[in-house]
């Protein structure tokens, strides 16, 4: 079931993503004919990459799996925001798992037993646990700390709508490399964000402290998180 699933999903992917054309994503949206190209390319995809399993039940799968790619045709009527990006790619996933079950590809009871099995492992839960404080609990806590802080009258450079959002996007890899141990490469993106971001210091000393101190708790609480996450690796599993 896993290998017949995984090749599943690399078709699913290689049609969805890599032989669907800016042009395709665009013009299917008003000409149902690029819409039916984008499906035979998904369903196409999926039966090369099923060479071997083939039989008239995961046939039938892999084309309903490749027609709920009709769906595209609600985007002509909505916006397309990010979470209706996400939710979509769930929609498919979801629809991987559960049409080949109903032709018997494999069971409902394999599919539950997968997910049990995710469910209850502890290591599911300590990352979970780990990555919501590291990554969430950090955002709030640094914005705290920082907030706390008075500083001294100074035009400030604008902030910018996405700082939040990188503060996240680093907590995640940082958490990341440290669980591998890839302390070095930390250091390195350390580095990097301290030039890209030098637009900070600009104002005087004491803004550059600012950021470096923000920039610090964030990869402190990210490190330390993830040296959280090891320990309770050891006692929990």
């Amino acid at each position: 079931m896993a290998i017949l699933a995984i090749r599943i999903i690399v078709g699913h992917l290689i049609g969805d993503f890599l032989l669907q054309t800016d042009n395709v994503a665009k013009r299917k949206l008003e000409e149902r004919r690029y819409l039916f190209i984008h499906v035979a390319l998904v369903f196409t995809a999926m039966m090369i990459c099923t060479v071997g399993y083939h039989s008239w039940r995961l046939i039938l799968a892999l084309a309903i799996i490749s027609l709920l790619h009709y769906i595209d045709r609600l985007k002509k009527e909505k916006v397309v925001t990010l979470w209706w990006f996400f939710g979509d790619q769930a929609l498919h996933l979801i629809s991987i798992a559960i049409v080949p079950a109903l032709f018997g590809i494999w069971s409902f009871a394999s599919l539950l037993e997968v997910l049990g099995n995710v469910y209850y492992d502890p290591r599911t839960w300590v990352y979970g646990l780990g990555y919501l404080t590291g990554v969430w609990g950090g955002r709030i806590i640094i914005g705290q700390i920082l907030g706390s802080i008075k500083r001294p009258d100074c035009k400030e450079p604008p902030v910018s709508p996405l700082a939040d959002k990188i503060g996240i996007v680093e907590r995640l890899i940082v958490i990341t490399l440290a669980l591998f141990n890839q302390y070095t490469a930390i250091g390195i993106i350390f580095a990097i964000k301290g030039v890209a971001r030098k637009t900070y210091v600009e104002c005087n000393d004491f803004q550059g402290e600012i950021y470096f101190l923000g920039t610090g708790l964030s990869f402190l609480w990210a490190i330390v998180t993830a040296l959280l996450i090891k320990w309770l690796l050891v006692i929990a599993v």
